[in-house]
Formats: structure tokens, sequence, C-alpha cells
């Protein structure tokens, strides 16, 4: 949530000036906007940044993308959320990967695919696959999110370490929740 007023305040650049650099500032507010609970506004932004965003499919435009299709699932667009997941897999860098994973993971909760499990389990992993901790802890938080709408028994324990793991990088995580909560329920 702090991070949404100073988005708001950088506000937008001249897209005459760099269009790249407009779609990064529309993405950051985009991502921004999602976290605070600001769907239609996300989808906007980042759909936005999605036009002056560069060659589809490379480069910059992979991150809008991952955006998109977390903003797509938040909007409960699951069908377009699992697209852009789809074609954005294995493209990127390692957190375009990821948010792409969890957009097609929610997708595919929301569209009560039997892999479901799996595709939370896939992110989880991938995410354990690198140094960052704060990933490793934000896509555990999804899959506990996850196993609480499938009302698995181990939903409890499984937040228990997504918070676990936030706590003790003195992060909260109420941003992710928000985004999860939204996509478990759209």
């Amino acid at each position: 949530p702090e991070a949404l007023p100073a988005a708001l305040h950088v506000g937008g650049v001249d897209s005459g000036s760099n269009r790249e650099l407009d779609a990064a500032v529309r993405l950051v507010l985009g991502l921004a906007l999602l976290q605070a609970g600001r769907i239609d506004e996300a989808v906007a932004e980042i759909e936005a940044a999605r036009l002056d965003g560069g060659t589809e499919g490379a480069g910059f435009s992979v991150a809008v993308s991952a955006g998109l299709a977390l903003a797509y699932v938040a909007a409960g667009r699951s069908e377009q959320a699992r697209t852009l997941a789809d074609a954005g897999a294995g493209a990127g860098t390692y957190l375009d990967q990821i948010q792409h994973g969890l957009a097609g993971a929610w997708a595919a909760l929301q569209l009560a695919a039997s892999d479901t499990p799996d595709r939370f389990d896939a992110v989880v992993a991938a995410s354990d696959a690198t140094d960052s901790r704060l990933d490793q802890a934000v896509t555990r938080l999804a899959r506990a999110c996850a196993w609480q709408t499938l009302g698995r028994d181990d939903a409890e324990a499984a937040e228990h370490d997504a918070r676990a793991r936030l706590t003790t990088m003195g992060i909260d995580g109420s941003g992710w929740m928000r985004l999860f909560s939204l996509a478990a329920g759209a």
C-alpha cells in the first residue's frame, strides 16, 4: 500500500519522449494499484503499458505480459490470464516466469482445472531455484491462499510457513495477499 502513493506521485511521462519508459511507469503503477485492490485501474494502466511495451514476446513486453496476466486473474478474466500465462511460459526473466506461473496457476484454479495443485507446486519450485527469498515467500503465500480456497488440510501450515518467511524480511505481504484473495474469489 505504501508504494501506491509514490507511484501515483510519479505519474506518467510524455509518451512521445520514451515509450518504454512510459510503459515501465504504467506497469509499476498498475502493479501498485493491483496490490491496493484497485483492479479496474490496474488493468487499464497495464493494458496501456502493453501498447507501449515494445515487440510482443520479447524484452520488456514479457514483464508487461506477466503483470497483465496477474491483473486479469484478479479481475476474474481467467481465459485471458491463462492465454498470457501460457504464452509467457519460459520467456523473460525469472521474475517474469514466476509471475506468469502465478497467473497461470490462479487461472487454473478459477477454471477448476485438475492440474491446479501441480501448477502452484511448480511455481514454488521455480522460485526455489532462485536466490530470491521474497519470491520464495510470495509464491508460498499464493499457494497457501489457493490451498485454503481448495479446502486442503495443509492450508494453515502453508500459510504459517509463507508468513514466517515474509516476517524474517520485515514484510507483511498485505498487497500480495489482497491480490491473491481477489484471484481466489473471482
